[in-house]
């Protein structure tokens, strides 16, 4: 029972017995004063019995053992944690000819998190199992101690080690989109955001920004017989939000009102078209219409490392993930990360530091029920944002998404 709940029914009793000591009648009829006085002193006798008033008594004791178990719930929750075991569980293909490049840097950036922690007085054990190594197998005892556990990657290895999860215990899936079904089922934390998340921010981000006389254009490729998964949600979450829109199948065909601004999206998931969408929008831009893009990170393989057209375009993206190498943090763990491994931190890296930062921090903020407390709190990173709610019942899903802005003046620029 919550204090929501505790809080209802004594207003509902505190109503009832206001209903019932109020007889408004005897003033508008003085003569009869005495006998309303005596027929209330009747009726109030008959109403408040002995049964009644134990019941009551019963029902607010139990009012009380309800709020002082919620009580007891939320300190055990807050109790922090004297010494934390964190287990990693990645496909590092260690003991193999060929290891994985991406998670031994993911692996380094956990690392590097760990030290970080340790240096603000975190106590933690660390214990990392290679999924990949000869002889793995998913297991109770892999579980049990545990406070907070990163991985497997794969979601095949996730659900095959949820049936082991009991009580608190969560899995936190560090990489794969396809994880987040698995929400739904048990005890799993999505922590890289699904793209459905990039496209409903960036449309609330267009409805920010949109003035009365702007055009929505969405450009749509002609020769697809059918739209893509991402394109077809697109188009049905501007209709479901009531933005009114234009479908045209070539811009550089198409004559633009240089006064006016153009909101353009691209309904495509072909990354052929997308590349020759941007290429046509930033030519219409040179030629001095006013174009803005609104794009997910999807982009990013389609126009490779020469993102001008981008900027010419002034591009509005939602990410995932983003690193701002202008913040003071991330130059930090740059330089840190040069001086304990000797090369450059990649997108994994990053990952793997904000993965440990964040969920064994939460750990030893709010103890080893932590994924309880997830809901309605949010994180910035150096790579990506953490955001959750209860949707999802045991499991929770990252919905944190960041704003890029691609100037004109070639800067670039992280919003949120």
């Amino acid at each position: 029972m919550t204090k929501k709940h505790i809080s209802a029914i004594a207003v509902l009793l505190l109503a009832a017995f206001s209903l019932q000591a109020q007889n408004p009648s005897w003033w508008l009829f003085p003569g009869k004063g005495r006998k309303a006085k005596e027929t209330r002193e009747r009726k109030d006798t008959v109403t408040i019995s002995t049964p009644v008033l134990d019941s009551l008594a019963a029902l607010s004791d139990s009012l009380k053992a309800a709020q002082d178990s919620l009580e007891a719930e939320n300190a055990y929750i807050f109790e922090s944690a004297d010494r934390i075991s964190l287990l990693l569980m990645l496909p590092l293909g260690a003991d193999g000819e060929k290891s994985s490049a991406n998670f031994m840097e993911m692996y380094s950036g956990a690392l590097l998190a760990v030290r970080d922690l340790s240096g603000r007085g975190v106590k933690m054990d660390v214990e990392v199992i290679d999924t990949r190594q000869e002889g793995y197998k998913a297991d109770r005892s892999l579980l049990e101690g545990r406070d907070v556990v990163i991985g497997p990657v794969a979601s095949a290895q996730l659900e095959e080690l949820m049936e082991f999860c009991q009580r608190q215990t969560v899995l936190v899936s560090p990489l794969e989109p396809k994880a987040a079904a698995l929400c739904e089922k048990g005890r799993v934390i999505q922590a890289p955001t699904p793209w459905k998340c990039q496209v409903d921010e960036l449309l609330s981000w267009l409805s920010e920004e949109r003035a009365f006389n702007d055009r929505v254009l969405v450009l749509k490729d002609a020769g697809e017989s059918q739209l893509g998964e991402q394109s077809r949600y697109l188009l049905e979450q501007l209709d479901e939000r009531g933005i009114a829109y234009s479908i045209i199948t070539d811009l550089g065909q198409m004559s633009m009102d240089k006064l006016s601004t153009n909101r353009l999206l691209i309904a495509s998931d072909t990354d052929a078209f997308i590349t020759k969408a941007i290429k046509q929008a930033s030519t219409k831009a040179e030629q001095g219409c006013n174009i803005v893009l609104y794009c997910t990170s999807k982009v990013r393989n389609c126009v490779g490392p020469d993102v001008k057209d981008l900027h010419y375009c002034s591009a509005r993206l939602t990410a995932a993930y983003y690193v701002d190498y202008n913040s003071q943090d991330v130059r930090n763990f740059v330089l840190s990360y040069r001086a304990l491994f000797k090369s450059e931190p990649g997108s994994f890296a990053f990952q793997g530091y904000d993965l440990v930062n964040y969920f064994v921090g939460s750990c030893e903020r709010w103890g080893k029920r932590w994924s309880k407390k997830l809901s309605g709190q949010s994180f910035r990173g150096l790579h990506s944002d953490f955001v959750f709610d209860s949707s999802f019942g045991n499991g929770k899903v990252n919905k944190g998404v960041r704003r890029i802005v691609y100037d004109k003046n070639l800067s670039t620029t992280l919003l949120k």
